[in-house]
């Protein structure tokens, strides 16, 4: 498990902030304003709008946060680099803003990840140092202070969470009438930035939902606890990598605290129900950008109501056709789809609830027994990671190409 960071105290992103981020993201050729698209069947009765981050040039929201984090940086910084640490998404956007300004990149990554991402990040120009996942911040931290890089963190940075409150600002633009916000959440930063934008803009009415994968409920268990808290990938575990973030960010967990109405869970067969439904409308996604079209589709947003004006946020298309297949066609696990027009209905607390067996998500929904006196799927122990499936993969490939050679 690694470390959480501590910090003495934590300053929210202001308006201002974010609406320069978005001004200068505005200006940034290596971000596009994405498309608020209507008409797509996820939930009768409801008035849904898509927000396709996934179209942009990196494939993900993460772009308009480092462009807001690298436009930081102060020249004297420049001149020795930059460091992070990522999976994916946050590695791709750091690497492409890195090559574009001439910058010296590392990219920490986890030892288990495919060597196409690893390879995707070295062919943007990065140094890609693997690392166990216990020992990411270490090795980050080694860089930050031993070479002077400036260290920008994948998710839990507040230039990073003002960049991302473009994406809300957008929202408001595009739909003013907005009645509920639905954002896939890992370690907090779009939520955090999309939820500010939001309500710092005006509106205190729109709700808006972090969506989380049941088998990683990081930000819901900090909820719960008051306080931060660690991701056990030994203890629970989900095929939405891109969600399982190793911590929720003292950062991004009070900005949640302050402007998220609600954490809401979703199981992987749901996440995969969710891509299946974007591909078949024409979008490859991954499952960890689909959360808040599993939230709709599944009924866990309370509330609801026909001709209810929802917006989710969708990103995230850097996905392999060996990933797409083990994650989304291949699972083993289905999830039924009963399209209604009812209201939801309202849960009895947000955030707190200890009651609900799938819902505004906490501990409890994660942990606990549910009333029919069997466990519910998504309290079982993980299935392997996509990461630890593509690592079986090539395993198998070479066994059989070992044997192949010795017969």
């Amino acid at each position: 498990i690694m470390d959480i960071p501590q910090l003495a105290s934590v300053e929210l992103v202001t308006l201002g902030e974010i609406e320069a981020a978005a001004a200068a993201i505005a200006e940034s050729p290596h971000v596009i304003r994405t498309p608020l698209i209507a008409g797509y069947p996820i939930k009768a009765g409801v008035d849904v709008r898509l927000k396709i981050e996934s179209v942009q040039l990196t494939g993900s929201f993460k772009i308009r946060g480092m462009v807001n984090a690298f436009r930081k940086i102060p020249d004297a910084d420049r001149c020795n680099g930059v460091v992070t640490m990522s999976a994916g998404n946050a590695g791709k956007s750091f690497s492409t803003l890195a090559q574009a300004e001439g910058l010296s990149a590392v990219v920490v990554m986890p030892d288990s990840v495919p060597v196409e991402r690893k390879a995707a990040m070295e062919a943007l120009g990065s140094t890609v140092e693997l690392a166990p996942l216990s020992r990411l911040q270490q090795v980050v931290d080694g860089h930050a202070t031993n070479s002077a890089r400036r260290y920008i963190h994948p998710y839990d940075n507040v230039d990073l969470i003002a960049g991302h409150g473009s994406v809300g600002l957008e929202i408001l633009e595009d739909f003013p009438e907005v009645e509920v916000v639905l954002v896939c959440c890992g370690g907090g930063g779009l939520v955090s930035g999309v939820a500010s934008a939001i309500k710092l803009k005006g509106g205190d009415g729109v709700r808006v939902y972090a969506v989380e994968p049941a088998g990683a409920p990081t930000m819901a268990m900090s909820l719960e606890a008051g306080a931060p808290q660690s991701f056990d990938p030994l203890t629970h575990g989900t095929h939405a990598h891109g969600l399982a973030a190793p911590y929720a960010g003292p950062i991004s967990f009070e900005h949640v605290k302050r402007w998220v109405d609600g954490v809401l869970l979703v199981s992987d067969a749901e996440l995969a129900e969710a891509a299946r439904r974007m591909y078949g409308f024409g979008f490859v996604t991954e499952t960890s950008g689909c959360a808040g079209v599993a939230a709709l589709l599944f009924d866990k947003v309370p509330n609801i109501n026909p001709g209810a004006k929802v917006v989710v946020v969708v990103t995230g298309s850097n996905i392999s056709v060996e990933e797409l297949a083990a994650e989304v066609f291949a699972t083993t696990e289905t999830a039924s789809v009963t399209p209604t027009s009812k209201a939801s209905p309202a849960p009895s607390t947000v955030k707190t609830s200890t009651d609900l067996a799938h819902g505004v998500a906490t501990v409890a929904t994660v942990h606990a027994v549910h009333g029919d006196g069997g466990a519910c799927k998504d309290c079982q122990p993980p299935s392997l990671s996509v990461f630890e499936m593509a690592a079986a993969r090539k395993q198998a490939k070479a066994d059989a190409a070992a044997k192949a050679n010795t017969s």
